[in-house]
């Protein structure tokens, strides 16, 4: 089997840390400095789709927008629609500063949030998606790959971990 790389666009849980803004607003106020907090607020312009759909056509063999559970959602989801195993290095996975700053803040994990806007993409040449997308204005990153056994992977640094199925909300 040949094993496509996993792309996402854009930046995971962009959603997620929007919402938490505005749920805990007066806590960050008061720990995050204002230049901080207003980049958060141009989250909103990111989530919506933008291009990424016009130029995968052709180009990959499954593409699908991120939503609630994050990208760890995402990426299981994806693992159960191939029957299949997969690893990503969260090293790769894009995230904004503002994200893990709040995510610590908050004391949540920012690989959950919410990441409508983003997508998750499988293609051939992961590396050649990536730089059409960046040469498109996209931010957009090889992140893993797909395996040819059923382990669904998150490496960190030396050490790895298994996915495990999102919590039903």
């Amino acid at each position: 089997m040949n094993c496509p790389d996993i792309v996402v666009s854009k930046w995971v849980a962009l959603k997620g840390t929007l919402d938490l803004y505005r749920e805990n607003r007066e806590i960050l106020k008061r720990t995050l400095p204002s230049f901080i907090l207003k980049r958060v607020e141009s989250f909103e312009e990111m989530t919506g789709n933008s291009r990424e759909e016009e130029l995968f056509s052709g180009r990959v063999i499954f593409a699908a927008e991120m939503g609630k559970g994050g990208i760890y959602g995402a990426l299981w989801e994806l693992g159960e629609r191939l029957d299949a195993g997969l690893f990503a290095d969260l090293k790769e996975i894009p995230v904004k500063q503002e994200t893990v700053e709040i995510a610590n803040i908050l004391d949540v994990d920012p690989y959950l949030l919410d990441s409508k806007g983003a997508f998750l993409f499988l293609a051939e040449s992961g590396f050649e998606l990536s730089e059409l997308l960046k040469s498109e204005g996209i931010n957009a990153a090889v992140i893993g790959r797909i395996r040819d056994n059923k382990d669904r992977i998150i490496l960190n640094g030396g050490r790895k971990r298994y996915l495990t199925p999102p919590l039903s909300s």
